[in-house]
């Protein structure tokens, strides 16, 4: 289990450091072959800095994801019309990696695929407090936005839109779908 660390102003430029050393390694590292010694000798920060803030190399891509997740629900588009407050979330966080370059090489590596795509599906699924069979569905189209976004990730912003309205409504479609089934479901057990 994770202890809770406490962090000044000074270790938070340290965490952020780490976090962009990180994705500057991956630039020319596979992920599993990214090592703490590599982190730190290019973040010019010492072993023991390094675990002051983060248990491994896999806590620094946890800590880059929720990162993503947490600005990306911050994000001016965050904010969208359509009905599902889960589906916009999802879309941001497409929107949002698209205009950080920053974070485009967790989107090249394949091996990373499946961490993020969870990592995702977990943060949405804390920010809605339902769990539920609809978990199943935030998988799938996880999937079909991380797939699409890893296409599409240098397209142009109108191509983007077209492709983002594509999926908005046949996934607001089957969302809507999933949630009259679940309460017909309920008005026909409770009679």
């Amino acid at each position: 289990m994770k202890q809770e660390r406490k962090t000044c102003r000074r270790g938070s430029i340290t965490k952020e450091i780490i976090k962009t050393s990180f994705l500057s390694l991956l630039k020319s590292i596979s992920y599993p072959n990214i090592t703490i010694t590599d982190v730190c000798k290019n973040a010019a920060v010492s072993r023991s800095s390094f675990y002051l803030h983060f248990d491994g190399v896999h806590d620094v891509l946890d800590a880059i994801l929720t990162d993503i997740f947490l600005q990306s629900c911050e994000s001016p588009f965050s904010s969208c019309p359509h009905t599902k407050k889960a589906n916009c979330e999802i879309v941001s966080i497409c929107q949002f990696v698209r205009r950080h370059k920053e974070y485009h090489v967790l989107f090249t590596q394949e091996i990373l695929t499946e961490t993020i795509l969870e990592t995702f599906a977990n943060c949405m699924i804390q920010a809605c407090k339902k769990r539920s069979q609809i978990h199943h569905v935030f998988d799938f189209y996880f999937a079909g936005c991380f797939y699409i976004l890893k296409k599409y990730l240098t397209a142009s912003d109108a191509t983007w839109e077209k492709i983002q309205s594509d999926i908005i409504k046949v996934t607001n479609e089957t969302f809507n779908s999933v949630w009259s089934t679940d309460d017909e479901r309920k008005k026909v057990s409770t009679l």
